[in-house]
Protein backbone atom coordinates (compact mmCIF):
# COMPACT_ATOMS: atom_id res chain seq x y z
CA UNK A 1 0.00 0.00 0.00
CA UNK A 2 2.57 2.00 0.94
CA UNK A 3 4.91 1.52 -2.00
CA UNK A 4 2.55 1.09 -4.81
CA UNK A 5 -0.02 3.62 -4.10
CA UNK A 6 0.61 6.17 -1.17
CA UNK A 7 4.66 6.68 -2.57
CA UNK A 8 3.57 5.84 -6.19
CA UNK A 9 5.71 7.80 -8.81
CA UNK A 10 3.03 6.78 -11.61
CA UNK A 11 -0.05 7.88 -12.38
CA UNK A 12 -1.69 7.38 -8.93
CA UNK A 13 1.10 10.05 -7.64
CA UNK A 14 -0.58 12.46 -5.35
CA UNK A 15 -4.28 10.89 -6.21
CA UNK A 16 -4.60 10.11 -2.23
CA UNK A 17 -7.65 11.86 -0.96
CA UNK A 18 -7.06 10.93 2.80
CA UNK A 19 -5.28 8.62 5.10
CA UNK A 20 -6.29 6.99 7.83
CA UNK A 21 -4.03 4.83 10.46
CA UNK A 22 -6.17 2.30 12.54
CA UNK A 23 -4.15 2.01 15.41
CA UNK A 24 -4.38 -0.71 18.53
CA UNK A 25 -6.71 -0.08 21.12
CA UNK A 26 -5.41 2.14 23.90
CA UNK A 27 -5.95 0.47 27.16
CA UNK A 28 -8.87 2.30 28.16
CA UNK A 29 -10.12 1.46 24.77
CA UNK A 30 -9.10 -2.22 25.83
CA UNK A 31 -11.07 -2.04 29.07
CA UNK A 32 -14.07 -1.28 27.30
CA UNK A 33 -13.96 -3.70 24.30
CA UNK A 34 -13.65 -6.32 26.88
CA UNK A 35 -16.69 -5.10 29.45
CA UNK A 36 -18.86 -5.16 26.12
CA UNK A 37 -17.46 -8.63 25.79
CA UNK A 38 -18.63 -9.40 29.35
CA UNK A 39 -14.76 -9.98 30.34
CA UNK A 40 -14.29 -8.05 33.62
CA UNK A 41 -11.44 -8.54 34.41
CA UNK A 42 -9.03 -6.23 37.81
CA UNK A 43 -6.69 -3.54 36.05
CA UNK A 44 -3.14 -6.02 36.89
CA UNK A 45 -4.90 -8.74 34.54
CA UNK A 46 -5.96 -6.32 32.00
CA UNK A 47 -2.21 -5.36 31.84
CA UNK A 48 -1.15 -8.46 31.64
CA UNK A 49 -3.35 -9.42 28.87
CA UNK A 50 -2.04 -6.25 27.08
CA UNK A 51 1.98 -7.05 27.34
CA UNK A 52 0.61 -10.14 25.52
CA UNK A 53 -2.16 -8.96 22.80
CA UNK A 54 -1.28 -5.27 22.50
CA UNK A 55 -4.45 -3.52 21.94
CA UNK A 56 -5.53 -5.45 18.78
CA UNK A 57 -9.27 -6.26 19.03
CA UNK A 58 -9.14 -9.72 16.93
CA UNK A 59 -6.73 -11.11 19.85
CA UNK A 60 -8.60 -9.97 22.39
CA UNK A 61 -11.36 -11.49 21.68
CA UNK A 62 -9.74 -14.35 22.66
CA UNK A 63 -10.74 -13.29 26.20
CA UNK A 64 -13.58 -14.87 27.59
CA UNK A 65 -16.09 -14.16 30.77
CA UNK A 66 -14.83 -16.05 33.80
CA UNK A 67 -11.51 -17.06 32.46
CA UNK A 68 -7.93 -15.00 34.24
CA UNK A 69 -5.77 -13.44 31.86
CA UNK A 70 -3.26 -16.05 32.50
CA UNK A 71 -6.24 -18.83 31.42
CA UNK A 72 -6.79 -16.67 28.52
CA UNK A 73 -3.13 -16.62 27.50
CA UNK A 74 -2.70 -20.26 28.14
CA UNK A 75 -5.32 -21.80 26.07
CA UNK A 76 -4.97 -19.19 23.24
CA UNK A 77 -1.06 -19.30 22.55
CA UNK A 78 -0.43 -22.69 24.13
CA UNK A 79 -2.42 -24.83 23.77
CA UNK A 80 -2.52 -26.94 20.77
CA UNK A 81 -5.07 -25.69 19.04
CA UNK A 82 -4.98 -22.52 20.53
CA UNK A 83 -6.14 -19.44 18.01
CA UNK A 84 -2.75 -17.79 18.21
CA UNK A 85 -0.59 -20.64 18.67
CA UNK A 86 0.87 -19.66 14.84
CA UNK A 87 -0.42 -16.58 14.52
CA UNK A 88 3.69 -15.15 14.48
CA UNK A 89 4.14 -16.35 11.38
CA UNK A 90 0.90 -16.09 9.88
CA UNK A 91 1.33 -12.73 10.73
CA UNK A 92 4.23 -11.74 8.55
CA UNK A 93 3.64 -13.82 6.01
CA UNK A 94 -0.02 -11.82 5.48
CA UNK A 95 1.39 -8.56 5.52
CA UNK A 96 4.94 -8.71 3.72
CA UNK A 97 5.75 -9.73 0.12
CA UNK A 98 9.21 -10.77 1.30
CA UNK A 99 8.53 -11.49 5.11
CA UNK A 100 11.76 -13.14 5.74
CA UNK A 101 13.54 -9.76 5.50
CA UNK A 102 11.34 -8.32 8.09
CA UNK A 103 11.02 -11.56 10.55
CA UNK A 104 15.65 -11.49 10.52
CA UNK A 105 14.67 -7.20 11.54
CA UNK A 106 12.35 -8.18 14.25
CA UNK A 107 14.34 -11.03 15.42
CA UNK A 108 17.61 -8.97 15.71
CA UNK A 109 15.81 -5.60 17.08
CA UNK A 110 14.13 -7.65 19.63
CA UNK A 111 17.11 -9.04 21.12
CA UNK A 112 17.81 -5.29 22.23
CA UNK A 113 15.02 -4.29 24.87
CA UNK A 114 16.49 -0.89 25.28
CA UNK A 115 16.44 -0.11 21.28
CA UNK A 116 19.50 -0.08 18.91
CA UNK A 117 20.40 3.31 17.40
CA UNK A 118 20.19 3.20 13.33
CA UNK A 119 24.09 3.13 12.88
CA UNK A 120 24.14 0.22 15.11
CA UNK A 121 21.69 -2.02 13.22
CA UNK A 122 23.56 -0.78 9.78
CA UNK A 123 26.58 -3.06 11.01
CA UNK A 124 24.20 -5.75 11.96
CA UNK A 125 21.81 -5.73 8.78
CA UNK A 126 24.23 -5.61 5.61
CA UNK A 127 21.40 -5.32 2.72
CA UNK A 128 21.74 -1.71 2.06
CA UNK A 129 18.77 0.13 0.59
CA UNK A 130 16.74 -2.56 1.84
CA UNK A 131 17.54 -1.25 5.48
CA UNK A 132 15.45 1.84 4.86
CA UNK A 133 12.53 0.26 2.96
CA UNK A 134 12.23 -2.79 5.47
CA UNK A 135 12.41 -0.31 8.81
CA UNK A 136 9.77 2.27 7.43
CA UNK A 137 7.35 -0.97 6.22
CA UNK A 138 7.85 -2.35 10.02
CA UNK A 139 6.90 1.42 11.46
CA UNK A 140 3.64 1.97 9.27
CA UNK A 141 2.89 -1.28 10.23
CA UNK A 142 3.19 -0.47 13.93
CA UNK A 143 6.01 -3.10 14.98
CA UNK A 144 8.67 -1.14 16.12
CA UNK A 145 9.03 2.55 16.74
CA UNK A 146 11.73 4.80 16.36
CA UNK A 147 12.39 7.72 18.71
CA UNK A 148 15.26 10.23 18.56
CA UNK A 149 18.04 9.61 21.38
CA UNK A 150 18.30 12.11 24.00
CA UNK A 151 21.04 14.79 23.05
CA UNK A 152 21.72 12.82 19.88
CA UNK A 153 21.81 13.35 16.37
CA UNK A 154 19.86 11.64 13.55
CA UNK A 155 21.84 9.00 13.05
CA UNK A 156 21.41 7.78 16.37
CA UNK A 157 17.22 7.32 16.27
CA UNK A 158 16.82 4.26 18.84
CA UNK A 159 14.92 1.46 17.32
CA UNK A 160 12.90 -0.93 19.25
CA UNK A 161 10.17 -3.54 18.34
CA UNK A 162 7.13 -2.26 20.02
CA UNK A 163 4.59 -4.97 19.03
CA UNK A 164 3.57 -6.62 22.20
CA UNK A 165 2.93 -10.27 20.58
CA UNK A 166 5.82 -10.36 18.64
CA UNK A 167 7.77 -9.86 21.52
CA UNK A 168 6.08 -12.48 23.35
CA UNK A 169 6.08 -15.11 20.49
CA UNK A 170 9.86 -14.57 20.69
CA UNK A 171 10.38 -14.80 24.24
CA UNK A 172 8.18 -17.76 24.78
CA UNK A 173 6.86 -19.41 22.03
CA UNK A 174 9.74 -19.58 19.33
CA UNK A 175 11.14 -22.71 20.72
CA UNK A 176 8.41 -24.43 20.39
CA UNK A 177 9.53 -26.10 23.65
CA UNK A 178 7.38 -25.77 26.73
CA UNK A 179 3.93 -25.58 24.89
CA UNK A 180 0.66 -27.23 25.34
CA UNK A 181 -2.30 -26.69 27.99
CA UNK A 182 -0.91 -25.53 31.44
CA UNK A 183 2.17 -24.37 30.06
CA UNK A 184 1.93 -20.46 31.06
CA UNK A 185 0.18 -21.65 33.94
CA UNK A 186 3.34 -22.80 35.19
CA UNK A 187 5.63 -20.16 33.27
CA UNK A 188 3.83 -16.85 34.69
CA UNK A 189 5.66 -17.28 38.38
CA UNK A 190 8.66 -17.53 37.24
CA UNK A 191 11.81 -15.52 37.68
CA UNK A 192 12.14 -15.55 34.18
CA UNK A 193 8.24 -14.44 33.65
CA UNK A 194 9.14 -11.62 35.85
CA UNK A 195 12.22 -10.11 34.37
CA UNK A 196 10.76 -10.60 30.95
CA UNK A 197 7.32 -8.76 32.26
CA UNK A 198 9.49 -5.14 33.14
CA UNK A 199 10.36 -4.68 29.61
CA UNK A 200 7.16 -5.96 28.06
CA UNK A 201 5.50 -3.25 30.84
CA UNK A 202 7.93 -0.94 29.47
CA UNK A 203 7.12 -0.98 25.98
CA UNK A 204 3.71 -0.86 26.52
CA UNK A 205 4.34 2.32 29.07
CA UNK A 206 6.09 3.87 25.90
CA UNK A 207 2.64 3.90 24.04
CA UNK A 208 1.07 5.63 26.81
CA UNK A 209 3.14 8.38 27.35
CA UNK A 210 0.34 11.02 26.54
CA UNK A 211 -1.59 9.34 30.03
CA UNK A 212 1.84 9.62 31.98
CA UNK A 213 1.82 13.04 31.49
CA UNK A 214 -1.14 13.79 32.28
CA UNK A 215 -1.17 12.26 35.57
CA UNK A 216 2.29 13.67 36.33
CA UNK A 217 0.15 17.20 35.61
CA UNK A 218 2.19 18.27 32.53
CA UNK A 219 0.15 17.56 30.08
CA UNK A 220 0.90 21.19 28.41
CA UNK A 221 3.92 21.22 28.48
CA UNK A 222 5.84 20.35 25.68
CA UNK A 223 8.07 17.25 25.68
CA UNK A 224 9.97 14.64 24.18
CA UNK A 225 10.28 11.11 25.26
CA UNK A 226 12.57 8.57 24.62
CA UNK A 227 14.77 5.72 26.94
CA UNK A 228 18.44 6.90 27.51
CA UNK A 229 21.64 4.09 27.69
CA UNK A 230 24.93 5.30 28.78
CA UNK A 231 27.58 2.48 27.62
CA UNK A 232 30.85 2.53 29.78
CA UNK A 233 33.29 4.52 28.03
CA UNK A 234 37.12 5.69 29.48
CA UNK A 235 35.23 8.98 30.85
CA UNK A 236 31.91 7.25 32.41
CA UNK A 237 33.36 3.69 32.99
CA UNK A 238 30.12 3.09 34.89
CA UNK A 239 27.07 2.11 32.32
CA UNK A 240 23.51 3.10 33.20
CA UNK A 241 20.14 2.42 31.44
CA UNK A 242 16.66 4.87 32.06
CA UNK A 243 13.25 3.11 31.39
CA UNK A 244 11.60 6.05 29.95
CA UNK A 245 13.44 9.29 29.55
CA UNK A 246 10.61 12.75 29.42
CA UNK A 247 12.77 15.75 29.10
CA UNK A 248 10.10 18.39 29.67
CA UNK A 249 9.88 22.44 28.54
CA UNK A 250 9.76 23.22 31.81
CA UNK A 251 13.17 22.69 32.93
CA UNK A 252 12.37 19.37 34.29
CA UNK A 253 13.22 15.65 33.34
CA UNK A 254 11.88 12.73 34.40
CA UNK A 255 13.43 9.94 34.89
CA UNK A 256 11.13 6.92 34.85
CA UNK A 257 11.66 3.80 36.10
CA UNK A 258 8.78 1.06 35.40
CA UNK A 259 8.13 -1.93 37.73
CA UNK A 260 5.65 -5.05 36.99
CA UNK A 261 5.12 -6.70 40.43
CA UNK A 262 2.22 -8.77 42.24
CA UNK A 263 2.64 -6.56 45.12
CA UNK A 264 4.00 -3.20 46.29
CA UNK A 265 7.57 -2.38 44.98
CA UNK A 266 9.89 -1.75 47.71
CA UNK A 267 13.29 -0.23 47.00
CA UNK A 268 15.93 -2.09 48.63
CA UNK A 269 19.46 -0.95 50.42
CA UNK A 270 21.16 -1.68 46.85
CA UNK A 271 18.53 -0.87 44.42
CA UNK A 272 18.70 2.64 46.10
CA UNK A 273 22.33 2.71 46.04
CA UNK A 274 21.66 1.87 41.88
CA UNK A 275 19.10 4.18 41.85
CA UNK A 276 21.96 7.22 43.30
CA UNK A 277 24.49 5.98 40.76
CA UNK A 278 22.15 6.08 38.23
CA UNK A 279 21.10 9.64 38.49
CA UNK A 280 24.63 10.35 39.29
CA UNK A 281 25.70 8.93 35.96
CA UNK A 282 23.30 10.76 34.02
CA UNK A 283 23.37 13.85 35.28
CA UNK A 284 27.30 13.60 34.83
CA UNK A 285 27.31 12.04 30.93
CA UNK A 286 24.33 14.88 29.71
CA UNK A 287 25.78 17.66 31.87
CA UNK A 288 22.02 18.86 32.19
CA UNK A 289 21.61 21.80 34.04
CA UNK A 290 17.79 20.43 34.66
CA UNK A 291 15.71 19.62 37.40
CA UNK A 292 16.12 15.29 37.65
CA UNK A 293 12.83 13.80 39.20
CA UNK A 294 13.48 10.50 39.85
CA UNK A 295 9.69 8.96 38.86
CA UNK A 296 7.97 5.19 39.64
CA UNK A 297 5.73 3.83 37.27
CA UNK A 298 4.40 0.20 39.27
CA UNK A 299 1.66 -1.43 39.05
CA UNK A 300 0.37 -1.38 42.75
CA UNK A 301 2.95 1.23 44.09
CA UNK A 302 5.96 1.42 46.38
CA UNK A 303 6.46 0.80 49.67
CA UNK A 304 6.99 3.11 52.09
CA UNK A 305 10.36 3.25 53.17
CA UNK A 306 13.25 5.79 53.92
CA UNK A 307 15.09 5.00 50.41
CA UNK A 308 11.53 5.52 48.76
CA UNK A 309 11.18 8.94 50.79
CA UNK A 310 14.75 9.91 49.99
CA UNK A 311 14.84 9.20 46.38
CA UNK A 312 11.76 9.21 45.06
CA UNK A 313 9.79 12.46 44.07
CA UNK A 314 6.99 11.09 41.87
CA UNK A 315 5.12 7.92 42.02
CA UNK A 316 2.52 6.77 39.47
CA UNK A 317 0.92 3.35 39.23
CA UNK A 318 -0.57 1.71 35.95
CA UNK A 319 -3.89 2.53 36.71
CA UNK A 320 -3.33 5.88 35.49
CA UNK A 321 -2.74 4.26 31.83
CA UNK A 322 -6.08 3.79 31.34
CA UNK A 323 -6.59 7.80 31.09
CA UNK A 324 -8.19 8.93 28.32
CA UNK A 325 -5.74 11.54 27.54
CA UNK A 326 -5.99 13.38 24.51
Amino acid sequence: MIAKVIDHKGGLHNRVTARMKLEPFTLAESSRFLESRGVRLTRYDQIMLAMVMGGVPHYLKEARPGESAVQTIDRACFSDSGQLRGEFDRLYASLFDYPDRHVEMVRELAKHPQGITRSALTRVYTTGGRLTHTLREMEEAGFISCQAAFGKNSKDTIYRVTDEFSLFHLKWLDSGSGTGTGSFLSKSNTPVWRAWSGYALESLALKHTRQIKSALGVARVDSTQCGWVHRPNEIWPDGAQVDLLIDRADNTINLVEIKFSQGEFTITKSYAAELRRKVAVFKGVTATRKNVFLTFLTTHGISSNAYAKELVQAELTTDCLFGDAS
